[in-house]
């Protein structure tokens, strides 16, 4: 079975491309095939190999709103003439731009399309108007996500499934936890993720900002994930994460680790 994930990204990011290998990893057996519809820009520089469809104008997010439904407007019909050379079994959208392409075949092809929701967005009737179309189907990562598009989990035209991740890290070794409650303990909270705005990694600085200094000593917290190059707000968003914790004397407390390739060993640091 082919699947087209209309992804969109202008870099090897992680994130939504990390779901997408771990399900290619999983469900290679079955005969899956799965396809990446990325910008033309796009350079590979994780592992494993993915299978790609290139775009001049697909995105995955921009801070204009009016760039991402232009970009997507061209880029549907880029999609159009792609699922009508190859027989998609499966489209499957991620991303704002991709949720606007994939409501396009919708409505346009009459494809049926299943939309994974991995944001909080503003424009939340839009979302409701996509999903009561007959041929969307809506993913949701969390229950509170779906309160928070109003939705009510229906399967298979609303449902809610969490994401995705490797099954390798359920055999690994973890680290053996000590007594929290013995003197000199450090608690060591480790984040994985984009230095994205909408994953509120400042909400760990600011949770640090309401402790006495007796009590921030005892914790440290590892962020381990990428600035996302192609979006200016990422590159914002981490100076001002900098700022933050340098202004509040939490360098010794909150580190910035960045990229990583080698997660489990990161996950056992917690």
């Amino acid at each position: 079975m082919k699947v087209l994930h209309l992804a969109g990204n202008l870099e090897d990011a992680g994130g939504i491309l990390s779901v997408i290998r771990h399900l290619q990893t999983a469900t290679k057996d079955q005969g899956w095939q799965h396809s990446v519809f990325v910008n033309r820009c796009y350079v590979e520089t994780r592992q494993p190999v993915l299978d790609y469809r290139t775009s001049r104008f697909v995105c995955s997010e921009m801070a204009s709103h009016w760039r991402i439904l232009w970009r997507a407007a061209l880029a549907l019909i880029e999609a159009k003439r792609l699922v009508a050379r190859e027989p998609f079994a499966v489209i499957h959208a991620h991303s704002r731009c991709g949720f606007l392409i994939a409501w396009g075949l919708a409505a346009w092809l009459n494809r049926p399309v299943v939309f994974t929701n991995h944001d909080y967005a503003r424009r939340v009737r839009m979302y409701q108007r996509a999903a009561s179309h007959p041929n969307f189907y809506t993913v949701f990562l969390t229950p509170n996500m779906a309160r928070h598009y109003a939705l009510t989990e229906q399967p298979p035209k609303v449902s809610v499934i969490s994401a995705c991740f490797s099954d390798q890290y359920f055999h690994e070794p973890l680290a053996g936890a000590a007594m929290a409650s013995r003197e000199g303990t450090i608690l060591r909270l480790v984040g994985a993720g984009s230095l994205l705005r909408w994953k509120k990694w400042d909400l760990l600085v600011r949770a640090l900002q309401r402790l006495g200094e007796s009590e921030r000593k005892q914790i440290e917290v590892s962020i381990w994930g990428p600035v996302v190059q192609s979006d200016p707000d990422s590159r914002r968003y981490e100076a001002e994460l900098r700022q933050q914790i340098l202004t509040e004397g939490l360098g010794e407390r909150v580190r910035l680790r960045g990229t990583t390739h080698a997660m489990s060993e990161a996950m056992r640091q917690a």
